[in-house]
């Protein structure tokens, strides 16, 4: 069975899980082959945004709970985290290019971890996020722990995490865990107009405005200060800034491309 569905068009790579009797669960073989996808993405000059949705009801379930499997790694399971699903949600949190989720249904315990490593998540109405790690006796993981804490604060952390209860996406919306609610007929097609948006961007300027946010979640304020001041001289090194002066002067829709050109300042 093919786990993970992927085509690329007009320079979108996206993604769809496919396990959907099992909500998407995570399946044998399918964080391996999610991050194969993932990779060869961010490696293709093609493609300038990615993204991740699921098939049928749910967006991911996390881990498959069918039969033995997860239990019989015991203390294994350690490695196995550390071999497989961080380097998937690393790749995606780290990833030069945007990442857009389509959140079309329930994301829970990892799967809430895989929705919120991406850059923006775009939550169908019928969306929930279950941090559901308690309700079967283990402690978060895929990212959760931190994600959730940064982005929802820790009173609303420590309430999904002891709790367990679902959080539905308009709740999710307030507080701060995805970018924008949409009705669950209009998901696909706003998630693919975000992409189609990001993918016409300035292509390392966006990654650099990444490089920015995420160094300001553990840095000071001079610190951002600096590397704002070093990052703007690459940007304005590059073809794209260029253009998009050009464009401004002349009123028209800047036409970027791959990024790839810059000098160094």
């Amino acid at each position: 069975m093919q786990y993970v569905l992927n085509h690329v068009e007009s320079g979108i790579a996206e993604f769809t899980l496919n396990n959907p009797d099992a909500m998407n669960a995570m399946a044998s073989g399918m964080i391996d082959e999610l991050d194969r996808g993932i990779a060869a993405a961010l490696k293709d000059p093609q493609v300038r945004c990615l993204i991740i949705t699921g098939a049928g009801r749910g967006f991911c379930a996390g881990a498959d709970l069918a039969g033995n499997a997860l239990t019989d790694f015991g203390p294994g399971i350690s490695k196995h985290i550390e071999s497989h699903f961080n380097p998937l949600l690393l790749r995606l949190k780290e990833s030069p290019k945007p990442v857009v989720c389509a959140l079309n249904g329930v994301a829970a315990g990892a799967g809430v971890g895989l929705a919120l490593a991406c850059d923006l998540v775009i939550a169908a109405t019928t969306a929930r996020l279950i941090l559901s790690f308690v309700r079967i006796g283990a402690v978060l993981d895929g990212g959760t722990s931190y994600m959730v804490h940064h982005l929802a604060g820790p009173m609303r952390a420590r309430m999904m995490a002891l709790l367990g209860e679902p959080v539905d996406a308009h709740t999710a919306l307030a507080f701060g865990l995805v970018s924008q609610v949409v009705d669950d007929g209009a998901l696909l097609v706003t998630a693919r107009q975000v992409a189609g948006q990001l993918a016409a961007g300035p292509g390392e300027a966006m990654a650099m405005i990444k490089q920015q946010l995420t160094a300001a979640s553990n840095g000071s304020y001079r610190d951002a200060l600096a590397l704002e001041a070093r990052l703007q001289g690459r940007a304005f090194a590059t073809d794209d800034f260029r253009e998009g002066v050009a464009a401004f002067q002349e009123r028209r829709t800047p036409r970027f491309g791959n990024g790839t050109e810059s000098r160094e300042a």
